[in-house]
């Protein structure tokens, strides 16, 4: 892949707002691509369809209210993502995001303790990254555990590089947040 920048990426891709499935193959290769685009079709068959937001940035709603988005790389020191999470060498490729928006988590809790989730949830957390206006980061309570210095700005539950196994994960996630939006 050439050297890019957010400004380039944002403005061919505010013309055409592309579908994050014909973005994909541009940044992710071999079985990280193909999990990506078994979850962007997993999405789209359960209704919540991923709309173009901003340079490589896509919201999948339900009900009218996000609850989920995508993310690849706009640059080599793109600051959605966690630096200390980014693999080594090429940091600008093969390499997404899934945050969720899990807005009423308190209501399934306990299923997702019986479940066995809550570690997956607890290692994948946005903290605080000293970023203006954010730090020093806020303390939230999640699945009964206080979490300090999560990032004030962004949903703390971040999924980096997601692997066969946490899509699985994030699947039921978002089947269980969607479950709950219903009851409302």
């Amino acid at each position: 892949m050439s050297e890019f920048n957010v400004h380039d990426i944002m403005k061919k891709q505010k013309m055409v707002k592309p579908k994050i499935e014909d973005v994909i193959p541009e940044y992710l290769d071999g079985d990280t691509r193909k999990i990506a685009l078994d979850f962007i079709a997993h999405i789209r068959e359960n209704k919540m369809q991923p709309t173009w937001g901003s340079s490589n940035w896509w919201a999948a709603s339900y009900r009218g209210k996000a609850i989920c988005h995508i993310r690849l790389p706009r640059n080599q020191k793109d600051n959605h993502f966690d630096q200390t999470r980014l693999p080594e060498g090429d940091r600008s490729k093969n390499f997404w995001v899934v945050s969720l928006v899990l807005d009423h988590i308190n209501e399934y809790e306990s299923l997702i303790m019986n479940e066995g989730l809550q570690n997956l949830i607890w290692d994948n957390l946005y903290y605080c990254n000293k970023c203006n206006p954010c730090a020093p980061g806020i303390s939230k309570t999640i699945l009964g555990r206080e979490i300090k210095d999560l990032c004030r700005s962004r949903t703390p539950f971040w999924f980096w590089n997601p692997d066969e196994r946490t899509v699985s994960c994030i699947k039921r996630l978002l089947e269980l947040e969607k479950m709950a939006r219903h009851d409302l």
